[in-house]
């Protein structure tokens, strides 16, 4: 029991100080806790900011957005950086407590930091600056969170938009360029894993001795930065390098299907836009697929070829629409291609660019798997740089607009025409005993396994429905489309898989 006469600085030391059992604090939980007992009210609107963020506004501007549905914590992140210029959380609690130089508290040196805390907290949750900021991804050829593989390059480079906006005055549509590339390189490159405080206490360090107002003194410090990370050895060797993995959200895959997105690539095959189908408004899943160029059968049953790590391959992949993905089977390259090309009749130079785009070597139905692999790698590393090339250039405009909230409709996925088990779908053969099953939605982080009776066991416990499954992982949504299930063909909810056997019936 606390007296009731105790102050709010020993309020604060008391709950810093309990962190042996239970759930473990970390320095972000000590400094929320601290804005508490100084600034409850910003605490309040960090946590309001958040909450809002996560579904789209009936009426009026929100913070809802298809990037990141962030968490206080994060935010927080970007508050500190912004407001007191530090990166490392720990310094940042210090920094609020008002220590002085000697190590005194100091009641005027904290209010002091609170006051540059609240500053640039108000930037930070300032709609405006925030929308605007995802036009920078837009630009970059990001469409939504399932192309985000780092939220931490995100939350980092929304706070060196926003002193680049705030502190230097950088005109807009100059500080989106800068930061599209900056981000672009950001995640490709895996800038903030690791050691992510330090990073980016380096990258503000590359600010500090700038002038405020100089615009031209800010982009040059960047873009020195993006220069001599993207090399042309990095281009050439590293990204190839990088490529040879089978990572469903492997930082370079998701930066070479940005650059389809800034290319105005065409899906494969197709006259529809990649970009149109990445659209995270669209909820329908069987637009596009990834599809194996050398089938995951052909190469088993022909080649021999049988771990996924071979199989799945990201240069063995490509972007397909669902219809041609199912017609393809698990034909060889040299037979279905051929008859894909007359199937479609897409005009000479159209084809021409697709296999540019979708870096596929001359002859390739021909070619060895491996030589294959090791070829599409160095020709999908080409269209990487060229897409960062358009980044660079003045006359690049994105011709896409921002996605647009589609309201939910019941699909036949939704409502099959009888009522189907999870079993049958084992039964069916398309998923087998073992089939790993993860969210779709991101804020979750369980995953279940289906049993040889089509039941799904998730955190020790047995669920015989996948509703049942999502209701215990706190999802209380309908479970055939929250959960994804790993497939050979990728991850595909299980509402798409029920309608594909209703299908069959």
């Amino acid at each position: 029991m606390l007296s009731a006469d105790i102050d709010e600085e020993q309020v604060a030391e008391i709950f810093v100080r309990i962190n042996s059992e239970g759930v473990k604090l970390d320095q972000a939980d000590f400094i929320l806790t601290l804005t508490s007992v100084f600034w409850e009210e910003g605490r309040r609107a960090l946590e309001e900011f958040c909450r809002q963020s996560r579904t789209p506004a009936l009426h009026g501007a929100s913070p809802f957005n298809w990037y990141i549905k962030p968490k206080p914590p994060q935010l927080l992140r970007v508050v500190a950086a912004v407001g007191l210029d530090s990166a490392v959380l720990k310094q940042v609690y210090a920094t609020l407590r008002g220590r002085d130089a000697t190590g005194k508290l100091s009641p005027g040196q904290r209010e002091a930091r609170f006051a540059q805390l609240q500053e640039a907290q108000k930037h930070v949750l300032d709609l405006q600056h925030w929308h605007e900021f995802f036009l920078c991804l837009e630009r970059a050829g990001f469409r939504g969170e399932k192309m985000i593989s780092s939220q931490n390059a995100l939350l980092y480079s929304y706070a060196l938009w926003l002193i680049g906006r705030v502190r230097y005055d950088v005109p807009i549509d100059r500080l989106r360029s800068v930061i599209a590339r900056w981000f672009f390189m950001a995640q490709l490159t895996g800038r903030y894993t690791g050691s992510v405080e330090s990073q980016m206490e380096h990258d503000l360090a590359l600010l500090r001795d700038i002038p405020h107002g100089d615009a031209d003194g800010y982009t040059t410090a960047l873009d020195r930065v993006v220069r001599e990370t993207l090399t042309s050895d990095f281009w050439s060797i590293t990204l190839p390098n990088t490529l040879n993995s089978s990572a469903a959200k492997s930082p370079a895959l998701l930066a070479y299907i940005a650059a389809l997105n800034i290319l105005d690539a065409d899906v494969l095959l197709s006259t529809v836009k990649v970009r149109t189908r990445l659209d995270p408004a669209i909820l329908a899943r069987k637009g596009v697929e990834r599809h194996h160029l050398f089938p995951r059968k052909y190469l088993q049953s022909s080649l021999g070829i049988t771990t996924s790590a071979r199989i799945n391959q990201i240069a063995n992949m490509a972007l397909l629409e669902w219809s041609d993905n199912i017609a393809i089977s698990d034909q060889a390259p040299a037979q279905y291609w051929p008859a894909q090309l007359a199937a479609k009749g897409l005009p000479a130079d159209v084809m021409a660019r697709q296999l540019y785009l979708h870096a596929l070597p001359d002859d390739w139905p021909s070619m060895d798997y491996d030589t294959f692999l090791t070829a599409r790698r160095a020709l999908m590393a080409q269209v990487v740089r060229d897409a960062f090339g358009q980044l660079e250039s003045d006359s690049y405009r994105p011709v896409y607009s921002a996605p647009s909230v589609v309201p939910e409709q019941r699909t036949a996925s939704m409502l099959p025409s009888r009522r189907i088990k999870l079993s049958e779908l084992l039964d069916a053969g398309l998923i087998s005993a073992g089939t790993v099953l993860t969210p779709a939605w991101e804020e979750y982080g369980q995953v279940a396994v289906v049993d040889d009776e089509g039941r799904i066991r998730l955190d020790g416990q047995i669920h015989d429905t996948p509703s049942g499954a999502a209701n215990a992982a706190g999802a209380g949504t309908n479970g055939w489309t929250f959960w994804l299930a790993d497939t050979p063909e990728g991850q595909v909810t299980l509402a798409d898989l029920r309608a594909a056997l209703s299908k069959e019936d």
